[in-house]
């Protein structure tokens, strides 16, 4: 009786080890499968099906999670699942891509291990998961970006230190391109030393300020040579402290380029100035207008023949003449178009009622680019002379 007692305690206590097994099995926080020789599926975690949306009725062979997660590769994988049931100890099977039921890429990290055998005989293993996924990814983003700031380091158009208060803690090849220092040299120098001494106290003032839009200041080289400088700086944290990465900019070539800039266009301006100086005194009546023929330079002759007081420039040519025949306006389009026009002896009656003539010519003005500008009218009012001869 003692006998059949203890071994219905131990049947008992096999039974509630086994439950304890598949619930540990069941909420492990790991993705687990545990899997027969003959592919049979016996237990997958709750975590396994959470992380990849296959449950035990999706998956009910290790053949159908091969299937189904591995794709392409699944050949290569079956082999190596195939020799674990011959394992004597724990094995890490290595990092595997494997697809969710969702479609989504997972990284998984495997290890695998002999846990016994069935009474058939089958062996028994035991698979476990480590999900590397956001892992994987933050380490490559990692890699990105310390490829990137290597690259922007090293091949930027500037030069790029980074300082704590002044003292250079690293720099770039441009930056020692710049400056005319090698990088040993500037590396723990006082970077205020490659400003200009005049300016030195209006960059440290930026410095202790942690002002961090561009602005410019004079830098001085090795060789003690004075030159334009942009500066750009970036607070940052650096090895558990706060520090500035600060990018400098040679503009001398820009310097030059706006100074050469700005004589082009104070000589633009006095050629404009001179050419309307030179219109407005002419002797004979000439007008200047643009494609849209608004008056753009008049000589002073031109005003008086017509008797106009206003200031035209600006002003389109049938607004100051609304009564201009229509002679004349075809004249004009034609001008803009490329065709010159004159006339010795011409009329043509003012809104009052009066006959004027004229002696004129309309010829098309040119752009450097070879188009057509505009057009310039030639004139002077002959009335009188006709008056004096009589009319044909």
């Amino acid at each position: 009786m003692l006998e059949k007692e203890r071994s219905e305690k131990f049947l008992n206590d096999l039974i509630l080890a086994g439950k304890i097994f598949e619930v540990s099995i069941e909420n492990a926080p790991i993705p687990i499968m545990i899997h027969a020789e003959d592919g049979t599926v016996l237990h997958i975690s709750k975590t396994w099906t959470r992380l990849t949306n296959y449950d035990k009725e999706d998956i009910p062979t290790i053949y159908d999670w091969i299937e189904k997660a591995y794709g392409q590769k699944k050949e290569e994988v079956q082999g190596f699942i195939s020799a674990l049931y011959a394992l004597k100890e724990t094995l890490h099977d290595g990092e595997f891509k494997v697809t969710t039921k969702d479609g989504r890429m997972l990284l998984w990290d495997f290890h695998s291990m002999h846990i016994g055998d069935l009474p058939d005989g089958r062996a028994i293993v035991m698979s476990t998961a480590t999900d590397i996924t956001k892992r994987n990814q933050m380490v490559q983003q990692l890699k990105e970006s310390e490829q990137r700031f290597k690259i922007l380091h090293n091949a930027s158009f500037g030069g790029i230190t980074v300082h704590d208060k002044g003292l250079i803690l690293e720099c770039n090849q441009g930056l020692s391109d710049i400056t005319g220092y090698s990088i040993d040299e500037l590396v723990g120098m006082d970077g205020l030393l490659l400003i200009a001494p005049d300016y030195r106290a209006f960059v440290m003032d930026k410095i202790t300020s942690g002002y961090e839009k561009a602005y410019e200041a004079y830098g001085i080289r090795k060789n003690q040579e004075i030159y334009p400088l942009k500066l750009e700086a970036k607070n940052m944290p650096y090895k558990g402290k706060q520090v500035r990465a600060v990018e400098f900019r040679d503009i001398t070539e820009l310097k030059l380029l706006e100074q050469e800039r700005t004589n082009n266009e104070k000589k633009l301006l006095h050629m404009k100035n001179l050419l309307s100086y030179i219109v407005e005194h002419n002797n004979n009546g000439v007008a200047v207008h643009d494609r849209d023929l608004h008056y753009i330079y008049v000589s002073k002759r031109y005003l008086e023949q017509y008797n106009i007081q206003e200031d035209v420039i600006g002003k389109h040519h049938y607004d100051v003449f609304p009564d201009l025949p229509q002679k004349w306006r075809d004249v004009h389009q034609r001008a803009l178009i490329g065709e010159g026009s004159h006339a010795e002896k011409d009329s043509y009656e003012r809104e009052d009622g009066s006959i004027v003539w004229t002696r004129w010519e309309c010829r098309p003005w040119f752009e450097s680019d070879g188009t057509i500008g505009g057009i310039i009218v030639y004139t002077e009012v002959i009335t009188k002379q006709v008056q004096i001869i009589g009319r044909p």
